[in-house]
């Protein structure tokens, strides 16, 4: 009994290995319970999938490391072999646990429903990262999970929230105001662009021109605004109240006649195209009848945010905004923010080795259409060979379309890899998906002569019931992965803060001003300057040695010095 017993165990264990690592000729009766098997026991999912070589040549460390040069040029090639998370994002694991890496040069669109662990997975890209980290969510999870982390080696960590979303733990310490500056003409064009792009105009007769109106006369107003002296409470003033002979009379002074102009059609005949270009214009503005937000765009003088210095010191900015209507009320104000400092990053990157800000910059943005409308699409474009990734995360790929049209869904397909998470039930989605893994080749079952048909490599039904916290990636020309996700809640240094509780990062107590009512003085953001440019590699290792001989507390209150917080920081 006893040897019948351990021939039946051996014939069960050469079964499951010949299931397990010999290739089947057919397809499996039952492909999605295969599929599901075979990916929870981290094998190979079937065919058509990338293989262990594979991997190993296109995913692997070896691979990101090959393209580290081009990615971060002035990294010293020790760094770059030591440490792949300087020039790579880590992706997770695919079979036999091999781990995925992919260049800081390529962009990521992650798609997912709520809950399938997107901001698990966004977290540890964050606090990973090594550069500069701007965040835009709609809840303070991932502030919660990464500033503690982010705060570390003298990095400034910033938060955003108008709407107090987060409470106390996520109080603004920052304010920005887009007037100053707009003297320059280019600068009021992209700041004023910024704020009536983000507003939604669908359910309009030609909808796309009463933006492009908008987007001209909105510049004349902020650079009348700014050549007067004045905040952002002028523009909305002159637009609410119908009279803009004051900044008529700015700009014929400054010899900005036409914009004059422009902005006098306004006071013109009470036609449907100045209305309609007026409530454009109160759209993005609207934000300003509430005093507690129109605190964020109030600086007082002297608090002004610096970018260039931002970016030198790989800070983390963490903006949080509510998503409850189609469009957040702060939403000019993010995407005007963000495309300021995206601008900013593009003209440091020319001056710098390789044409490539370094250290890197992170722009992870989840729930764009909402809460941070940029142009994601013209933007995606071109950030990856400045050394700016872009991370956009959303719940389905309606979302963007809803917001940008079809040609833009596909321009945003085209130029990221794409992450899908388990758990989506877009039929549309699902058959774009399965088309994009391709076909693969299988012997037809009761051919006696060999024949061969093609099936699907992943079918919908394989996609959308994934293993828990899985995704299926597709990047460029390589052959589909699935991957298990890492979550932040299992990486070690999150636990180690935790355990420490200093996992939130501890801000800078609030100004004075932040309790009173703000003084409408406008402060201009710190100009980036070309000197500044050759100092950013060396500004890093300063700040990293910052008080070697005396102990102290950065600005987000964690201690510094010779004894070091955390025990990465002697690394």
């Amino acid at each position: 009994m006893t040897r019948f017993a351990l021939l039946i165990a051996c014939l069960l264990v050469l079964a499951f290995g010949y299931w397990s690592f010999i290739p089947q000729r057919h397809v499996p009766y039952f492909r999605v319970a295969t599929l599901r098997a075979r990916v929870t026991l981290r094998l190979h999912p079937g065919r058509g999938f990338a293989t262990l070589p594979e991997l190993w040549a296109r995913w692997g460390r070896f691979a990101s490391f090959r393209e580290s040069g081009r990615s971060r040029p002035a990294l010293p090639l020790l760094q770059r072999m030591i440490r792949p998370s300087a020039h790579a994002v880590y992706l997770g694991r695919a079979q036999y646990r091999h781990r995925l890496w992919q260049t800081i040069q390529e962009n990521i669109l992650i798609v997912g429903r709520s809950r399938s662990g997107k901001s698990g997975w966004l977290a540890k890209v964050v606090i990973r990262f090594g550069g500069a980290v701007v965040s835009a969510t709609t809840k303070p999870d991932l502030f919660l999970r990464t500033s503690g982390l982010r705060a570390t080696r003298g990095r400034l960590v910033h938060s955003f929230d108008p709407q107090r979303i987060g409470g106390p733990r996520t109080r603004s310490t920052l304010r920005f105001d887009p007037i100053p500056g707009c003297e320059d003409p280019s600068v009021a064009m992209r700041r004023g662009t910024a704020f009536t792009d983000a507003v939604r105009t669908k359910g309009t007769e030609g909808d796309n021109f009463w933006t492009e109106q908008a987007s001209v006369q909105m510049p004349a107003l902020f650079c009348a605004a700014a050549l007067g002296g004045r905040d952002l409470y002028a523009p909305y003033h002159w637009v609410i109240g119908g009279d803009t002979r004051e900044a008529e009379r700015i700009l014929r002074a400054h010899g900005r006649r036409t914009w004059a102009e422009s902005i006098g059609q306004m006071r013109g005949a009470a036609d449907k195209t100045a209305a309609t270009v007026r409530m454009v214009l109160v759209a993005a503005l609207k934000f300003l009848e509430d005093p507690a937000i129109a605190e964020c765009v109030l600086p007082a003088p002297g608090e002004g945010f610096d970018i260039g210095e931002f970016l030198r010191t790989q800070g983390s900015l963490y903006l949080m905004a509510d998503p409850r209507s189609e469009v957040s009320p702060v939403a000019p104000v993010f995407a005007c923010l963000v495309n300021e400092i995206h601008w900013a990053a593009c003209q440091l990157a020319g001056s710098m080795r390789g044409e490539r800000i370094d250290p890197p910059l992170l722009l992870q943005l989840d729930e764009v259409a909402k809460i941070c409308p940029l142009p994601v699409p013209a933007l995606l474009a071109d950030s990856g060979g400045r050394g700016i990734m872009m991370l956009i995360a959303c719940q389905g790929l309606a979302q963007i379309e809803e917001r940008w049209g079809k040609p833009a869904t596909r321009m945003v397909l085209d130029t990221s890899n794409q992450l899908y998470v388990s758990g989506i039930q877009d039929p549309e989605t699902l058959k774009m998906v399965s088309d994009l893994c391709g076909p693969a080749t299988w012997r037809a079952r009761g051919s006696e002569d060999g024949r061969t048909a093609d099936f699907p490599v992943a079918t919908d039904a394989m996609i959308r019931r994934l293993p828990k916290r899985h995704a299926l990636i597709l990047r460029a020309d390589l052959a589909p992965v699935i991957t298990h996700l890492p979550m932040v809640w299992h990486d070690w240094r999150y636990r180690w803060v935790r355990l420490r509780r200093r996992e939130v990062a501890r801000l800078a107590p609030a100004a004075p001003w932040l309790a009173t009512a703000s003084p409408r003085v406008p402060t201009a953001l710190q100009p980036v300057t070309v000197p500044d440019l050759p100092a950013a590699a060396s500004r890093t290792g300063e700040l990293a040695s910052v008080g070697a001989g005396r102990a102290h507390r950065n600005g987000n209150g964690h201690r510094s010095g010779r004894k070091s917080a955390y025990p990465w920081d002697a690394q």
